[in-house]
């Protein structure tokens, strides 16, 4: 019975491009699953637990990195149900209000239009959507939550099927992320 309840999951991306760091955190009943600090640099994605642990992932776009994506996309998430989305965004320049403003209003239109998209496709789903300007500093954050329902037997069942698809990084490819860190600032 326990395998086939759906159960809820709060995942939350948090970007501030200006300082190109980021957080993602996983939470299942408050317990946090999984939770990192990222940035991007130099084609690669750099990962840092709270401990310190640095991972680097390569981000290379082609023809069979996206028909891996394609497919894992395929397997997991035809099995999630999203209950609720929220979007945070903040932007603004420094002495132009008026493109601090026309910014923010241009991504709550695209917000409501995503929030429409999605009710079509998946009724239940709610969003909070809070986009602010700031007018007394350059700023851009971009955050992201959502409220998933998934079932154990789905996860286990996509996690089995994605594991026939080959989508670790080659040794080498994480190799050249860190030497190619080890000469930034």
């Amino acid at each position: 019975m326990l395998f086939v309840m759906p159960l809820t999951l709060k995942a939350k991306v948090y970007f501030n491009v200006k300082n190109n760091s980021g957080k993602i955190e996983l939470k299942f009943v408050s317990i946090k699953i999984l939770s990192y600090s990222f940035r991007f640099f130099d084609g690669c994605l750099e990962l840092t637990k709270a401990n310190g642990k640095r991972k680097y992932l390569p981000l290379k776009i082609d023809k069979q990195s996206i028909e891996v994506y394609t497919n894992v996309q395929d397997i997991i998430f035809r099995k999630i149900y999203l209950k609720h989305i929220g979007i945070y965004f903040n932007f603004g320049i420094d002495g132009n209000p008026f493109l601090s403003s026309m910014v923010v209003g241009y991504f709550d239109v695209f917000s409501k239009i995503l929030y429409a998209i999605l009710k079509t496709k998946k009724s239940e789903v709610q969003m909070t959507s809070k986009c602010f300007p700031n007018f007394e500093s350059t700023v851009i954050k971009i955050g992201i939550k959502a409220k998933i329902s998934l079932s154990i037997y789905d996860m286990i069942w996509s996690f089995v099927e994605a594991k026939f698809i080959k989508t670790k990084p080659k040794r080498k490819e994480i190799e050249k992320c860190k030497t190619t860190q080890k000469y930034k600032i």
